[in-house]
């Protein structure tokens, strides 16, 4: 038997597989030879037996090989139980049919019907389908079964004997039941196959293909892992597979948007797959799209089918459960009640409904697919199409009007969106604005601004009340339209009706967004003189104050005491859209004090804050954002470099994003990567615009400038400084103390007299706040500047301490002075060699340098730390009037250990190869050739004159 190792994508564990070596292609008749003329009824003791019940299903020519699932069955027939369960039109028996016919393992096939719920036709079948395989299986069953026939209580011994005889079937072999569910709870059924489980032989796997999980009790074979279960989850069709579907075995591709809104739609239920197909054969790539975007459960062959196979049959109760609930796009018990309890003689209790989801959750009508509560389910999107239309069909507009009312009454209390919406459905647009007027305290907690705004206008709003100017001056700030956001704030502010203090609140935090501290600090005063201000918004107004300060000369360790406090109460009291905001401060505070491990972890729960907000989560890539830029610090390049990857992938909002693209290309920078990091800062000013926010100017001023400077860009660093006047307060904490900082490096690299004054006041102001990371750099600054060896080691020892990113980050500095220090510290070493190229760019500037001294300084070490072309600058330089005997040799060591290395190929025609090029030796000169090739073969390459006139 051939063995072959294949790796499963889905599920944990390798699997062995069983398949031939050569795949079985589609359309393979199943039957062996000769097989086909056998009749399709048959008896067993007389008893008629359909052998459709018993052989494999016919697999379609197009059925796509589902690699991974069909993986996955390699392993788990190894077991002793399968459990494949899902409703219908999700593949089951396909699946099954096909890994029968690609896999060696003997599969036997029961199809499973509702007179099969009797014990002695269940048994019958079982030799049937046994018989198969082995022609003269289950003698002693049959005997017994003949005698039960005739009114002989033998089910037991029958039971027994059955399941001695299945040793008969030597070979691994898998038992199928398919439609188990049909079955599942007649009591016969469920002891004679727990019996059948429980002793059946080790190479014999039951596999049950079944609408509801089984309520076999199987504890003991839980425990010894001898059970495997798929369901719906891992049924449904990839967005990669439905693509296969259509290209590979439809043979008909669709465009990748079609893709998508096909996965959409049908969340992979393969039956709207099949159906899907059926229609949009013969037709355009234009009528294929309309067809699918117009896909709906409650019209055509799909309604059919979900009303024959999915509804049709099921109990008059549940049924109206169905239908009622189809209007809520999240079912849950207390919302449930809600609506079936319009025009009900008895209210429906939580006890009732949650029987009911849950019944519905086991038929497969409900899923909790991406939901976190236990009692919150939804529909299938065409099956929730179907239901429906159902109830357009079965209720008056008023009475469906109703039940929204209803859900929008009790759903308040927990969920303005949920309310707003079906107030609006209901038609009452007025009780849709009160509700998000009422709420709009949890609108800002949870962030979901873009979805009032959407609201609000679907309500006809005037856009000239309080509640409209708010959030539609927040949607305006996440788009990036500072100066609209201007007018609506200022506006709001010289209204003659003073704002509600929610209404200041939220005014405060737009203002913040914009950068206008000014503003914000001087609304959070008022705001703190409210009487009675709840808990909560008080700290935000302090949290703003203090964010004002610290931007100036304020210190950061109180700063961080009320930022914590903010997030740990909003955490306490999950909203989650405000801890993510406050966490996010907390962490950027961090990151100015230098503590970026602390950085890395507060700005990770805010990104966990922020996914768990359900809301815009504009800021969530400048979350992100900031984990990259506190990993770079800590000389941790691959996770910095992915975190602002994940920064681009979820940026979300216009006003954002220039922040995020200049920390990213700060980090760049620093990394050596001039050239990449100076386009992204430029592609980030080319849209900043004329109304751009003052947050975005100050970071322009401060970290656009730092790049230019560093890339040697000073022009256009001069221009960025004026951007932002420092006096003025921004959101970036420390930015006065930043952007002294940034002045005094410009000074120093462009040689003005002010870089130590700059670089000192620098210094202080940030060991005042407490701000480490610009200390660490503005103290290297004032060493350079005042030329002072030890003060300038002391100041690389001190940075380092703190996060050796800071030695990169004044790579420039310190390289210009870099002949000062005769015994270089560790720790500079350490990041020469952790990321030389970070140090390159500048050690080549510095050899252009008019002073040899520093010339030199940087030639040793970019002969340490250089590539390959640095040679010709070295021996350049080594070759220069005045250098020294001991710096002759410049160059030649990076040589040896840089060099391409180079290979000779001599079987057949002789072809030189020098690192990527290939040279033929046809097309050089034939003596060089000779040379060459009588060089290699001497030891260590070398000959005398006398010994190469003698072999050549």
């Amino acid at each position: 038997m051939t063995a072959t190792v294949r790796r499963v994508d889905t599920f944990a564990a390798p699997s062995l597989s069983f398949r031939p070596a050569v795949p079985v292609g589609p359309g393979r008749s199943i039957l062996e030879p000769g097989a086909a003329s056998r009749p399709d009824e048959g008896t067993v003791n007389d008893f008629p037996i359909s052998r459709a019940k018993v052989t494999p299903p016919p697999v379609r020519e197009e059925t796509l090989a589902r690699e991974r699932l069909l993986g996955w069955l390699d392993s788990a027939v190894l077991r002793r139980v399968v459990y494949v369960v899902a409703e219908a039109g999700y593949g089951k028996t396909t699946l099954l049919a096909d890994f029968d016919r690609r896999s060696r393992v003997r599969c036997l096939w029961y199809k499973l019907d509702e007179p099969d719920r009797d014990w002695l036709t269940f048994m019958h079948y079982l030799v049937a389908a046994a018989r198969e395989a082995v022609p003269d299986f289950g003698a002693s069953t049959a005997a017994l079964l003949r005698e039960a026939s005739s009114g002989e209580p033998v089910r037991d011994a029958a039971v027994a004997t059955l399941a001695s005889e299945l040793e008969q079937l030597a070979q691994p072999t898998v038992l199928i039941l398919d439609d188990y569910h049909l079955v599942d709870d007649a009591p016969e059924i469920d002891r004679l196959v727990h019996r059948l489980v429980r002793t059946a032989p080790e190479r014999l796997c039951f596999a049950f293909l079944t609408r509801r999980r089984p309520t076999l009790r199987l504890g003991r074979l839980h425990a010894l892992d001898e059970v495997r279960e798929i369901g719906r989850d891992e049924l449904r069709f990839s967005r990669e597979e439905t693509a296969r579907l259509f290209s590979e075995a439809y043979k008909q591709p669709l465009e990748p948007d079609i893709i998508d809104e096909l996965e959409a739609r049908t969340e992979g239920w393969a039956a709207s797959l099949q159906l899907v197909r059926s229609g949009i054969q013969g037709r355009s790539a234009a009528e294929v799209r309309a067809f699918v975007r117009r896909l709906s459960g409650a019209e055509g062959r799909l309604y059919d089918y979900l009303a024959e196979e999915v509804v049709g049959e099921l109990p008059p109760p549940t049924r109206r459960f169905l239908t009622r609930t189809a209007i809520l796009e999240r079912v849950t018990p207390e919302l449930a009640r809600a609506v079936l309890g319009v025009g009900a003689e008895r209210p429906p209790t939580l006890h009732e409904m949650r029987a009911l989801i849950q019944r519905c959750e086991e038929l497969g009508l409900l899923s909790r697919r991406g939901e976190s509560s236990r009692w919150s389910h939804r529909y299938h999107p065409l099956t929730r199409d179907f239901l429906l239309r159902r109830l357009d069909d079965e209720l008056e507009p008023g009475s469906v009007r109703e039940s929204h009312r209803a859900v929008a009454r009790e759903a308040e209390p927990g969920s303005w969106s949920v309310a707003a919406r079906h107030w609006l459905q209901a038609g009452e647009q007025a009780e849709a604005v009160a509700t998000i007027e009422r709420q709009i305290a949890a609108i800002a907690a949870s962030g979901e601004y873009s979805l009032a705004a959407d609201y609000l206008a679907r309500a006809g709003l005037d856009s000239r009340s309080e509640v409209a100017a708010i959030v539609e001056a927040r949607v305006d700030l996440y788009a990036g339209r500072g100066d609209r956001v201007r007018e609506r704030l200022h506006a709001a502010l010289r209204s003659p009706i003073p704002p509600s203090p929610t209404a200041l609140q939220l005014l405060m935090s737009i203002a913040t967004s914009l950068g206008d501290m000014t503003a914000a600090a001087a609304m959070a005063e008022i705001l703190l003189k409210t009487d009675d201000l709840p808990e909560w918004q008080r700290l935000i107004a302090q949290a703003t104050i203090s964010m004002r300060d610290v931007a100036l000369t304020g210190q950061l360790a109180p700063a961080l005491a009320v930022m914590e406090e903010a997030a740990a109460l909003h955490e306490r009291e999950r909203r989650w859209h405000l801890a993510a905001i406050s966490r996010f401060n907390v962490a950027e505070l961090d990151r100015i004090s230098g503590q970026y491990r602390s950085a890395i972890a507060n700005a990770q729960r805010s990104v966990d804050h922020f996914l768990r907000s359900g809301g815009d989560a504009a800021e969530l890539g400048s979350a992100h954002a900031l984990i990259g830029a506190a990993h770079a610090e800590l000389d941790e390049f691959s996770e910095s470099l992915y975190a602002f990857n994940q920064a681009q992938k979820h940026s979300k909002a216009a006003a954002y994003e220039f922040e995020l693209i200049l920390l990213q290309a700060e980090a760049l920078v620093d990394m050596g990567r001039h050239e990449e990091g100076s386009a992204q800062a430029d592609q980030a000013f080319d849209g900043l615009g004329a109304g751009a926010m003052e947050s975005a100017l100050a970071l322009a001023a401060t970290t656009g400038a730092d790049i230019a400077t560093k890339c040697w860009e000073f022009n256009i660093a001069h221009q960025r400084l004026k951007l932002h006047d420092a006096s003025r307060p921004s959101t970036e904490f420390a930015g006065l103390a930043h952007q002294t900082l940034t002045s005094s490096r410009l000074a120093l690299l462009t040689g003005d007299a002010s870089a130590w004054d700059l670089a000192r006041a620098a210094a202080e102001l940030a060991g005042r706040q407490g701000a480490k990371h610009v200390q660490a750099r503005a103290e290297i600054l004032v060493a350079a500047a005042q030329g002072s060896a030890a003060g300038l080691a002391d100041a690389i020892a001190r940075a380092a301490l703190i996060g050796p990113g800071a030695l990169r980050s004044e790579a420039a500095a310190i390289t210009s002075v870099i002949h000062l220090l005769h015994d270089l510290p560790p720790s500079l070493l350490a990041s020469m060699e952790r990321c030389p190229e970070a140090w390159r760019p500048h050690l080549r500037a510095s050899l252009e340098n008019p002073d040899r001294r520093l010339r030199l300084a940087a030639g040793r070490l970019l002969d340490r730390f250089g590539e390959y072309a640095d040679v010709p600058r070295l021996r350049a330089l080594a070759r220069a009037p005045g250098t020294a005997r001991g710096d002759r040799e410049l160059g030649k060591g990076l040589a040896r250990r840089t060099a391409p290395r180079v290979f000779i190929h001599d079987l057949g025609r002789m072809v030189i190869q020098v690192g990527e090029r290939h040279i033929e030796a046809t097309g050089i000169r034939r003596k060089v050739a000779a040379l060459l090739g009588y060089l290699l073969t001497r030891p260590e390459f070398t000959a005398t004159r006398e010994q190469v006139l003698e072999a050549l």
